[in-house]
């Protein structure tokens, strides 16, 4: 009996190394997994745009985030009614970190106010902005034509001896065509967006401020 076993084993031991080599040779141990990417928004002002001299002064209060874009993964919307996150594509901070970096270098240098007060100081400014993104994503659902789409929601108020009181609500939203291939280009259009919903909420509160006499 003891000499069948040993038989079997130098007959198992060979097929065993075989069956071994086999798996391996069609996977390549070298090969990377996929990495996480992550990417942060860099949005600039149009050469030209400074604080006005003398202006009213601005603070940014704390941004927020429609619960279906707060994440750090992208969205994308695939049809009318779905929405999908990217776990291979990612910014670097949240959301809400990215729209009120980008918010308070537009508003830093914008023509409306005679400057950005920091959170510390927000008490001592003439004016607050309220900012929500209420869009902040890309449409996939025409597969040729791509898009980057950003909703902001403004709220501006003015300090006052008895308080702030409310001087406008209003909305600005902008949509940038995906020209490239790849998570860089996605995040190109995204930036431009968001860069375009922030001029045409300046150019907004310039105006009311105008009308309104308070922009000085």
């Amino acid at each position: 009996m003891s000499a069948t076993r040993h038989a079997l084993g130098l007959v198992a031991t060979p097929f065993l190394i075989m069956l071994v080599s086999a798996c391996t040779v069609g996977v390549d141990l070298q090969r990377p997994a996929l990495e996480r990417q992550r990417f942060v928004m860099d949005v600039e002002r149009v050469a030209g745009h400074e604080t006005r001299e003398g202006g009213p002064t601005l603070t940014l209060g704390p941004v927020r985030v429609a619960p279906e874009f707060e994440h750090r993964s992208f969205v994308y919307r695939i049809d009318d009614r779905r929405y999908q996150g990217d776990f291979y594509n990612q910014w670097f901070t949240s959301p809400r970190d990215q729209v009120a970096g980008a918010a308070a270098t537009w508003f830093s240098g914008s023509a409306a106010f005679g400057g950005l007060v920091p959170p510390a100081l927000a008490g001592s400014a003439d004016y607050r902005l309220d900012l929500s993104a209420a869009a902040l994503y890309w449409d996939l659902r025409d597969a040729r034509r791509h898009t980057a789409e950003v909703v902001l929601d403004a709220h501006l108020s003015r300090r006052t001896d008895a308080g702030r009181v409310s001087v406008t609500s209003t909305r600005a939203s902008a949509s940038r065509i995906v020209t490239g291939t790849g998570a860089e280009a996605r995040v190109e259009a995204m930036e431009k967006a968001l860069a375009e919903a922030l001029r045409a909420l300046e150019e907004t509160l310039e105006r009311v401020l105008a009308e309104s006499g308070s922009d000085s």
